[in-house]
This record gives C-alpha cells, structure tokens and sequence, in this order.
C-alpha cells in the first residue's frame, strides 16, 4: 500500500493522548500520557498515543488534528511498536466499511482489535 489513509473522526476512534491497557515503552512515557491534555489540540502536550492505530506521534501545530508518527520513546529512546493504521484499514476494506460507518465493530473503535487479533502476522 502506498500513502498514508487518514481518519478525520477526532475523538471517535480513539484520537487523544491517554494512557490505555497498551504497555508503553517507559514508566516517563506512561506518566506523560496519563497526565497529558486529553484532546489532541491542547499545546502543552507535544505526544500524542492513538489507541485505535498503536500509534505515537508529535502533534504538528496547524490547527488540525494532524502528527508525525515516531519510532522511538522521546523519553528513552526505546524503539516503540509500529503503527497498525495500515493493518486497521485493511480490515474494514475485508469488512466491507468505510471508517465513519456505525457498522464499525466496537473493538475497532479502540485498541481492542489488534490485542485480540491473531491475523496480524508478523506485526508486534
């Protein structure tokens, strides 16, 4: 797949910086994250952990909802997991679904699905 597939759904798929039942890299990152803003736009709070994709950024300032996704804990520098946007999008195309569909499963809407899906091979 080439591009980047977006979601412009803030707050509905996990969009906010918290903490979740998903282990972070260090005790610094997972007490960032609790205490964090909670809504992507707050500028105190550079990082940010979508749920929905496992993904961290660095929020970008343009007034959208817009990160650059890292590879590395700015905190200590331990490589994170990878990002499951790719993976989270190829699923609702074998469903059939677009993102914004009510039909979206629940387990979708958050984290859930990749702690409990076994088809994702090769992904950590």
């Amino acid at each position: 797949m080439t591009g980047t597939r977006t979601l412009n759904l803030p707050g509905a798929l996990g969009h906010r910086s918290e903490v979740s039942h998903a282990p972070h890299a260090c005790r610094e990152l997972t007490n960032y994250l609790a205490t964090s803003g909670k809504e992507l736009d707050d500028p105190d709070y550079p990082f940010v952990y979508i749920d929905t994709f496992r993904e961290y950024g660095v929020k970008i300032e343009d007034d959208g909802l817009s990160h650059v996704v890292i590879a590395y804990c700015p905190f200590c520098a331990v490589a994170l997991p990878p990002s499951l946007r790719d993976a989270w999008f190829e699923r609702l195309d074998e469903l059939g679904l677009e993102p914004e569909d009510a039909a979206v499963p629940g387990d979708m809407r958050d984290g859930t699905w990749a702690r409990v899906d076994h088809t994702l091979k090769g992904v950590a």
